[in-house]
């Protein structure tokens, strides 16, 4: 296997968000006006943790994308030890989170930023690219397993920790 495939990760990373930047601004105008009574708990915390300007939005990306590309150099550079363990740690979270763009839509009954991609770009190439990396042996099953849950729990902050730098980034500028 050439290891410039791995490079699909932020292409593909890139595309998706590229949907949710030219998305959250006016998915979050229209939840974000409407009464709390109008909005289920689920409904209310998720607005409040994914709603943003595009300008905020777009910075929490470039961090975030930061660490994909940085994760992918890992992988490029040490194909068969700790570089890809990184690789796939950071690809485990990418493909898991497409599930949650599933899970989102299910709660707000409709589109939500990403959900296009999750399903179109997302899954197929984490797929394609864990079938490539078990293929070579560069990985087992068990190092998928391993590294995609524990991508799913790093998930969470590295996303929050985004979007909490890009409000004060967002400051600054």
């Amino acid at each position: 296997m050439n290891v410039l495939v791995l490079w699909l990760l932020p292409v593909s990373w890139l595309t998706h968000d590229l949907e949710e930047i030219a998305t959250i601004e006016g998915w979050s105008r229209r939840w974000e006006p409407r009464g709390n009574d109008d909005l289920t708990p689920v409904q209310r915390r998720l607005v409040g943790v994914v709603a943003s300007t595009r300008r905020r939005f777009t910075i929490a990306v470039t961090l975030v994308g930061c660490v994909v590309v940085g994760a992918t150099v890992a992988g490029v550079s040490d194909p068969t030890g700790l570089g890809i363990r990184i690789y796939t740690t950071i690809l485990g979270g990418y493909f898991l989170h497409a599930f949650v763009h599933v899970g989102q839509s299910v709660v707000f009954r409709g589109y939500t930023p990403g959900l296009v991609t999750a399903g179109l770009v997302v899954i197929p190439v984490s797929l394609s690219l864990y079938w490539r990396l078990l293929s070579v042996q560069f990985v087992d099953a068990g190092t998928v397993v391993a590294t995609g849950l524990l991508g799913l729990v790093l998930f969470v902050p590295i996303v929050v920790g985004a979007s909490e730098l890009s409000k004060r980034i967002d400051r600054w500028l």
